[in-house]
């Protein structure tokens, strides 16, 4: 058997020596024992439009499903989306990136467990005006 630990709490856990090994459907890794990412190779992949520029989580391979609801530039017009997000109950998270047009301010709503979820929630946000794409990252 590997080695036991207890945390506080009295939560314990046997794991086996060496980083990344699999025990009963889940993985653990050590501090600077995480597999490493091309998350440059994969977005510009999907820049470039090719969708299977795999957007699997690295650790559970799973797909994250997010609603997008815009790319703002003018900080009022970010705002304002961010609100009327707010108000239908929905939380919303913002990613600066740098593009073409120059600095925009994603704003996005999830991550959902199912396709259909996404598509419930977009179409609420579509009903308060505003645009959205779903997106699996």
């Amino acid at each position: 058997l590997a080695p036991k630990q207890t945390w506080a709490g009295g939560l314990s856990v046997r794991h086996a020596l060496g980083p990344g090994v699999a025990r009963g459907g889940l993985r653990f890794f050590g501090i600077g024992d995480r597999p490493a990412t091309d998350d440059g190779a994969r977005a510009r992949a999907l820049l470039d439009g090719k969708t299977d520029a795999g957007p699997r989580s690295a650790a559970t391979g799973a797909t994250r499903i997010v609603v997008q609801v815009g790319a703002y530039t003018d900080p009022d017009r970010l705002r304002e989306a961010r609100q009327k997000i707010e108000r239908l109950g929905l939380k919303s998270y913002t990613q600066v990136v740098d593009a073409d047009g120059g600095r925009r301010t994603r704003v996005r709503v999830g991550p959902f467990a199912s396709r259909a979820e996404a598509e419930q929630v977009a179409s609420r946000i579509k009903a308060a005006g505003l645009p959205t794409a779903i997106l699996a990252l």
